[in-house]
């Protein structure tokens, strides 16, 4: 696709990974490559989740294998890592595939995750409530604010997306599952 949305030809290349069902996301990495966030072991009951780095001639650098959890999204972030998120946890990984930390959320589905301008991360969520999560680069939790349902019976967002304005103010994508 070029930068217009048209197609322009037939695939230029394909990832032969054994095991791979769903790719869910892609991001730059500093040294010109590309991360993806890829889930498998659907189709089988055993799902889990691969984090792949690709060189920028697209051949494989790294890949992780993660039995405990499956990817939604990843993100490379200023320092050169990468930021996974996928069930209930986020995850950093330096830019040679080791695991920096690792955070843990129970009973919610993180869906969405930005960098913003002071190098924190930011998640949005699903469950009840709904949550918007701060961590800091070095992993520690800065903030977790709930937005709770309105209305009788009570309707919940459910928040899939944020992404940070020039002006340093937060868009969040979602729906009110009404």
């Amino acid at each position: 696709v070029n930068n217009n949305g048209t197609l322009i030809g037939d695939t230029i290349y394909t990832l032969d990974i054994d095991e791979l069902e769903e790719v869910t996301s892609i991001a730059k990495s500093k040294d010109g490559g590309f991360v993806l966030t890829i889930n498998a072991g659907k189709q089988t009951g055993n799902s889990f989740g691969n984090l792949i780095k690709l060189k920028s001639d697209l051949s494989l650098d790294w890949k992780i294998k993660d039995s405990s959890n499956s990817y939604s999204k990843v993100i490379g972030h200023s320092s050169g890592a990468f930021i996974c998120i996928g069930n209930e946890k986020m995850i950093k990984y330096n830019s040679i595939g080791g695991k920096v930390w690792e955070k843990v959320w129970l009973n919610i589905n993180l869906n969405g995750l930005t960098e913003i301008s002071d190098s924190s991360i930011l998640a949005v969520c699903q469950g009840v409530p709904m949550q918007l999560i701060k961590v800091s680069p070095s992993g520690n939790e800065l903030f977790k604010k709930d937005y709770s349902g309105t209305g009788s019976p009570a309707i919940y967002p459910t928040f899939y997306d944020i992404t940070e304005t020039l002006d340093k103010k937060l868009i969040l994508a979602g729906s009110n599952n009404a």
